[in-house]
């Protein structure tokens, strides 16, 4: 069997198809991701509210809270979002229009989500290790 390289690989019709299915699906998730990350931000901003109105006794806490949950909601669920919704919106043009360049970007895309995940999977690993190791030395004293 003779070896192709990977410039040189042409996608099927049936390739083209799945690929397309897939597009839809990314664009609903991200649709739908998205629109939870802002019901999210105004589900932090009326709790802040009712923090900061409730509790006096710590000045700025609600604010700060829902600063910290803000930026939480962003890094793991609005860059997502956008990354998923750019490869389906990009993906879609390139098999429409059938120009390399939106597919390769399309692809970038979700190669760049999965890498966002991965990354963020393992500062969330990181995270639970270094809570269990304060948790231990903690109850040791």
């Amino acid at each position: 069997m003779e070896e192709r390289s990977i410039e040189t690989m042409e996608i099927s019709g049936r390739t083209l198809k799945e690929l397309w299915i897939a597009a839809k699906w990314a664009k609903f998730l991200s649709i739908i991701t998205i629109a939870m990350y802002f019901v999210m931000i105004i589900v932090t901003i009326f709790t802040g509210i009712m923090t900061a109105l409730f509790a006096s006794m710590i000045p700025f806490g609600g604010f700060i809270l829902a600063i910290v949950y803000i930026t939480f909601y962003s890094l793991t669920m609005l860059i997502p979002g956008i990354l998923l919704y750019n490869f389906a919106n990009n993906t879609q043009k390139a098999i429409v229009k059938n120009e390399d360049d939106l597919a390769t970007t399309g692809i970038k895309r979700l190669r760049q989500l999965f890498q966002y995940s991965g990354i963020l999977s393992i500062v969330s690993i990181l995270l639970v290790g270094i809570i269990i190791v304060i948790a231990v030395v903690a109850s040791i004293f």
